[in-house]
């Protein structure tokens, strides 16, 4: 994992930061709104923006900008930002996980999601 650069303290706090951040969003939402999302195309962010808000404001600009490249190191390893969030989900909301898996066009849906709520914290990477 991103730990073994050296970097990890700043590495882990940005990568927890998007953990908590999803996983903020995910606990208010029951999986018949997950597949409701997906088919109508709900934004998270119009679910749980405003706890995604308060979350990304208390993470200091500083701390983003100097986690910035760990957090790029780290979605290469899971072949993007999706792949790292898939990750956690398998762990942290495995329900969900299999519903955005299961669910057609949840993978596209969710790629989205977490495009969205990385940008909100100022961590966008295509």
């Amino acid at each position: 994992m991103v730990t073994d650069t050296g970097k990890g303290f700043m590495a882990d706090i940005v990568v927890n930061t998007i953990r908590s951040l999803l996983n903020t969003t995910l606990k208010q939402i029951k999986p018949g709104q997950l597949v409701k999302a997906i088919h109508d195309d709900v934004s998270l962010l119009n679910i749980a923006g405003k706890d995604i808000s308060q979350i990304s404001q208390k993470v200091p600009k500083s701390v983003i900008d100097l986690g910035r490249p760990m957090y790029i190191e780290a979605i290469h390893q899971y072949g993007g930002a999706t792949g790292l969030v898939l990750e956690w989900m398998k762990t942290d909301n495995p329900v969900l996980y299999s519903l955005i898996l299961n669910t057609e066009g949840g993978m596209k849906w969710f790629d989205r999601q977490v495009f969205e709520m990385t940008k909100n914290i100022g961590l966008e990477y295509k």
